[in-house]
């Protein structure tokens, strides 16, 4: 007998046995494994089919009742050599469009500080509401149409918390100004302020949060909605900040970093996404459907050939079948502008195919 470990054999047995149960074990799992595979796949294949179906189904029908709308920027108008009064009422009038988004660009209502210009917007409100237009007024520091945040130039000289407070000025002075227009259906606090686009800084979600509850504060009755990118935001923050999420839909891209790209995103992804983030689906507007071209420089400086990379009638026609498909309750078009600059050099198709689509009710 071993005197220093007289144990040693029954520890040896234990741990042998205890080994041999391990391996017994494995083998078991191994042959179980092997046995149920098969049909493990099977059942994985079927709900994976299951979940297409429900995909295709649920989430891929053709919108029935469908709301077009577009946006108007009378400066951007008059970027293209247009008379931009003129062509709003050849909007309303003539294209017959009764939703319709305007914004209120901060370098244009207060372009000298605590000087506020009304005159424009109220005469554009003024003609929407002989009309019975519904108009989502998009206000905040962050608005449609590029660079995005249209600061005032004394807006520079702030220090950050100035700024904001501001902006928050800015935005209660708009609010109690324009209220009292009945065409306004429905308050637009920022654009896509938390994807990175334009030549502006990131918002910050609680200040967001703080100008959405000045608005409805103000203004209790209208709905309010702010907005994500369609394609790549997460929708969840902004998605849960308003009454209703706001998206950018865009089908055919300029990145820099490698040259034009459609994005890989099939109709349904929206209604999806929709309900991954908890969204209901008829909560999800697009706001801005492309139907223009997107370019390297100002369009109408572009040759044929560079605008009809992004955009072309069989383009616009997809582009129309492919919001349809995704199922959201509106579509706000992307590039009325631009029509109507295309229209005064001989090219009316844009502007006659739009008529079309929204004297359609």
């Amino acid at each position: 007998m071993n005197l220093l470990f007289p144990f040693e054999k029954n520890w040896q047995k234990k741990l042998d046995n205890k080994l041999d149960e391990h391996l017994d074990r494995e083998s078991w799992l191994r042959i179980q494994l092997v046995k149920w595979l098969p049909w493990t796949f099977r059942i994985l294949l079927a709900a994976f089919i299951s979940f297409l179906f429900v995909v295709f189904t649920n989430y891929g029908k053709q919108k029935q009742s469908f709301i077009y709308g577009t946006t108007y920027d009378p400066w951007y108008a008059m970027s293209l050599g247009l008379n931009w009064k003129t062509t709003y009422l050849e909007i309303l009038d003539d294209l017959g469009v009764k939703y319709l988004r305007l914004s209120t660009f901060w370098d244009q209502i207060e372009p000298i500080r605590d000087q506020y210009y009304w005159n424009d917007f109220e005469w554009m409100l003024n003609e929407a509401d002989k009309r019975g237009v519904r108009v989502i007024m998009a206000i905040g520091r962050k608005l449609p149409r590029w660079p995005e945040c249209h600061d005032p130039s004394w807006l520079g000289e702030l220090n950050e918390e100035t700024l904001k407070q501001e902006q928050m000025e800015m935005l209660k002075k708009a609010v109690i100004k324009l209220k009292e227009h009945p065409s306004i259906e429905v308050w637009q606090v920022e654009n896509e302020a938390f994807f990175p686009f334009g030549i502006c800084p990131l918002a910050d979600p609680r200040f967001v949060k703080k100008e959405i509850e000045l608005v409805r504060s103000l203004d209790p009755n209208r709905i309010i909605i702010t907005s994500d990118s369609g394609e790549v935001g997460n929708w969840i923050i902004p998605g849960y900040l308003a009454d209703k999420l706001a998206i950018s839909m865009y089908r055919k891209v300029r990145l820099g970093w490698s040259g034009y790209v459609v994005w890989p995103v099939p109709a349904w992804y929206y209604r999806l996404k929709a309900s991954l983030v908890g969204l209901d689906h008829n909560d999800v507007w697009g706001t801005e459907l492309q139907a223009e071209p997107w370019a390297p420089g100002p369009l109408h400086l572009q040759t044929k050939e560079e605008l009809e990379k992004t955009m072309s009638p069989k383009r616009l026609i997809n582009n129309i079948q492919y919001a349809k498909k995704a199922g959201l309750e509106r579509v706000y078009l992307w590039g009325v502008e631009w029509w109507a600059y295309e229209k005064e050099r001989g090219n009316d198709w844009y502007w006659e195919y739009a008529k079309k689509l929204y004297k359609v009710r």
